[in-house]
């Protein structure tokens, strides 16, 4: 069972970053809201609420409908039977096809969104430093998170990823 204290932080709110944020917010946060800000991040808007306000006992809670990429640029984004496995990359269903789970991947349509650098998304709500990062991006956690910048990086106190291990996208950072 975790048991989870406010970590000692510069500023007067801890602020938690979470990157492919469909589903709710992280349930270990429950435990840090009345001290923090939470800012959460997603691209698809059929599991997602986006809002900005105070909730669930947090001081603030962002989450915004952004597709956080290396940069500013128009990328395609595959919208997959489960809200959960949309990504920038092209599901790999070859490599999947010994897994019964196989049909969440199926890419029902496939947009063009413009995406932005997780630095410059945090910026546009007056955020510059990250206490706690987590990322579930379907395959591209590494390229977000080396989208904020040595500094940021540097001075976060936890980061959470979910890597690609066996491969479900075709080209994911792993």
């Amino acid at each position: 069972h975790w048991m989870v204290h406010s970590f000692p932080t510069r500023r007067s709110s801890d602020l938690l970053v979470d990157v492919g944020a469909s589903g709710g917010s992280h349930r270990i946060w429950g435990q840090l809201a009345p001290f923090s800000i939470v800012v959460g991040f997603d691209a698809d808007l059929r599991d997602t609420e986006f809002v900005v306000r105070e909730e669930k006992g947090f001081k603030k809670l962002f989450l915004l409908n952004k597709l956080i990429g290396a940069s500013k640029s128009t990328v395609p984004f595959h919208l997959t039977t489960s809200p959960h496995c949309s990504s920038t990359l092209e599901p790999d269903l070859e490599a999947l096809s010994p897994y019964h789970f196989k049909s969440l991947f199926h890419v029902e349509k496939t947009v063009l969104l413009q995406a932005i650098d997780l630095k410059s998304a945090l910026a546009s709500v007056d955020i510059s430093y990250v206490d706690w990062l987590k990322t579930d991006t379907q395959g591209t956690d590494l390229t977000v998170v080396k989208s904020l910048g040595e500094d940021l990086i540097a001075s976060m106190i936890v980061a959470e990823f979910e890597p690609g291990i066996s491969s479900a996208y075709k080209r994911e950072d792993k």
